[in-house]
């Protein structure tokens, strides 16, 4: 059996008591009981390098890594590749709908970026791509929490309703992926 670490601080999960709780109760797969509680984790507003300078000296002080500088060192390299702090690309590509036009389209696009995306936390960009008749947008978050709570949103926006109205959802594809590398 492979070694399961948490996905936020990368605490080794070894025994059914260090996993934290999903909504419910459940069990988390993913996150140690120091990082998870049901369904949010523990310090939520944490950053990836708050949380290095958090675990750093208690893995020198266990003899995990021979210093607290070497621990921050170490986890600057696999911290980014966790669950909580891989940046999470969502794409989608879809058509437009018969009558939409593409300046219509182009300033709902707009809107939606200017009065709800860049507002939500955890937003990164946002490219729109367009080819003959189709388009595909890529939304880069910090998490995939983020992406996951950006799309809970609670009743649409005006900005929102009309980029949907653009959008023919017969055509609609989505894809998420982790970004694993960047230049």
């Amino acid at each position: 059996m492979d070694q399961k670490f948490c996905q936020s601080c990368a605490m080794p999960l070894t025994k059914p008591e260090e996993f934290g709780t999903e909504a419910g109760g459940v069990p988390s797969e993913d996150y140690c009981v120091h990082c998870r509680k049901d369904g949010k984790f523990e310090m939520p507003d944490c950053t990836m390098e708050q949380m290095i300078d958090f675990c750093a000296p208690y893995c020198a002080e266990m003899g995990v890594y021979p210093s607290a500088e070497a621990a921050k060192a170490a986890m600057l390299e696999f911290f980014p590749q966790m669950k909580r702090w891989a940046k999470q690309a969502i794409l989608h590509s879809y058509k437009l709908v018969e009558g939409a036009s593409v300046p219509e389209f182009l300033l709902a696009v707009q809107k939606l970026h200017d009065e709800l995306l860049s507002k939500k936390a955890g937003f990164v960009s946002w490219q729109v791509f367009q080819d003959g008749g189709g388009w595909a947008d890529l939304v880069i978050w910090e998490t995939m929490d983020h992406a996951l709570n950006a799309e809970k949103d609670e009743a649409p926006t005006a900005a929102a309703q009309a980029f949907c109205a653009c959008i023919d959802y017969s055509s609609l594809k989505r894809q998420a992926y982790s970004v694993v590398k960047s230049f």
